[in-house]
């Protein structure tokens, strides 16, 4: 799979947000990595301008946001895994709605964590379920006091 790139219409070849993997953050940078490597790799390419902001998915190990403002690291919940197809599907398409809900971006990235990780939870072909997403997410929430994910719980719940 190709990562995405978004571009920003102001700015064209500037990438605003790239989704990669670790595999793939290894073949661009020409060398294994580890999980501090990666996000200090990650952190390298926002700040040379390569992108605005990038995530790494990391499989059931979480994943990495950089940007100019921050590193998240953010370990995946351990549900059953059931099969692991559709889960960056998940992950990118939970990402995307909270970002055009107006949810700020590291709050997205947690709740995009939550839904990758409900999709491995689903078997075969099937993506996750809403349900799952949502005591995943409100589980992530609880441990973080974000007062942030409350927004969209009420926004998905209702």
């Amino acid at each position: 799979m190709r990562p995405a790139i978004l571009h920003d219409e102001d700015r064209p070849l500037a990438p605003v947000g790239a989704d990669r993997n670790l595999t793939e953050l290894e073949q661009l940078v020409g060398r294994p990595l580890d999980r501090a490597a990666a996000g200090r790799e990650a952190l390298r390419l926002v700040q040379a301008g390569k992108v605005e902001h990038i995530v790494v998915s990391m499989g059931d190990a979480g994943a990495l946001l950089a940007n100019a403002q921050t590193l998240l690291d953010v370990a995946a919940p351990r549900p059953i895994v059931r099969s692991t197809v559709g889960a960056g599907d998940s992950f990118v398409g939970a990402m995307t709605f909270a970002l055009a809900s107006g949810t700020e971006i590291g709050e997205a990235f947690h709740f995009a964590v939550a839904a990758g990780s409900a999709a491995v939870m689903t078997p075969g072909t099937e993506l996750c379920h809403r349900e799952d997403v949502l005591k995943l997410y409100r589980q992530s929430v609880a441990e973080r006091q974000a007062p942030a994910g409350r927004r969209l719980i009420s926004l998905l719940a209702g």
